[in-house]
């Protein structure tokens, strides 16, 4: 039988080269994924959100705080909260966390949250759409959609599943990057873009691979600004998923 939601579990690795990694600690053994972790600016914890499987169908997103990073290292939680699904019945996932405002504690904190809904038609589930949202004091969520960033998506031909979403800082500018469908459901037809906020535009990005250039199969994409490896200046760190081989091989 095939993988099902709640066989997904969400892990911890740790690298020195970001190619051979060794697992640290699993942070939820049964139906977690599309994790992303941050730092909380000016403080030693760290938040991270999830897509959690629920036992009669469906996903919502889960937030969890942790003190420093030694608390992330052993899985010691000090605060959970399980956002409740809006805009579908069926489910809220691929979280980002675009914004953290500590505000000197948990309770005053206000976190800002892109994700994604599953929308219902006649015939059942239909496409993912954007959507982004507030957790405030770690206790009230609000959420509105984002039809503009759907109509931006849809105007590059990619009127399948609109996903995955991050956001990072590059030259001084903040940027995006979006994963959308060309075919609902079909995914071999995802592709990653390149969002600059100043203009609204998005630019549809070719990778460039051992076997050629492609433009299709990649998704899930985060960026990170890190470090650079001689230690001057930095570099952005970008990963993406290959859902299956790109159309040149």
């Amino acid at each position: 039988a095939g993988a099902t939601a709640t066989d997904f579990r969400i892990s911890i690795a740790r690298s020195n080269d970001l190619i051979h990694w060794t697992r640290v600690r699993v942070l939820d053994p049964l139906g977690s994924t599309m994790p992303t972790l941050r730092a909380i600016p000016g403080n030693p914890g760290y938040l991270l959100a999830y897509e959690k499987a629920e036992a009669h169908g469906g996903d919502h997103m889960r937030v969890r705080y942790y003190r420093r990073l030694a608390d992330v290292l052993d899985n010691d939680v000090a605060a959970q909260i399980d956002l409740p699904r809006l805009f579908s019945p069926n489910s809220n996932g691929t979280p980002s966390l675009t914004s953290i405002s500590w505000n000197g504690g948990l309770e005053k904190s206000v976190i800002d949250i892109g994700f994604h809904y599953e929308t219902v038609t006649r015939k059942g589930a239909g496409p993912d759409r954007e959507a982004f949202g507030t957790l405030s004091g770690f206790r009230r969520w609000t959420a509105t959609k984002d039809p503009d960033t759907d109509a931006l998506l849809d105007g590059q031909r990619l009127t399948g599943n609109h996903g995955d979403s991050r956001q990072f800082m590059f030259d001084n500018e903040v940027w995006r990057l979006y994963e959308g469908q060309t075919r609902f459901d079909n995914f071999k037809t995802w592709h990653v873009l390149l969002y600059d906020p100043t203009t609204r535009t998005m630019h549809l990005l070719s990778m460039n691979t051992e076997l050629g250039t492609s433009e299709t199969s990649f998704g899930n994409p985060t960026a990170q600004l890190e470090p650079a490896p001689n230690g001057s200046g930095h570099v952005l760190v970008i990963t993406m998923y290959i859902f299956s081989s790109p159309a040149t091989s």
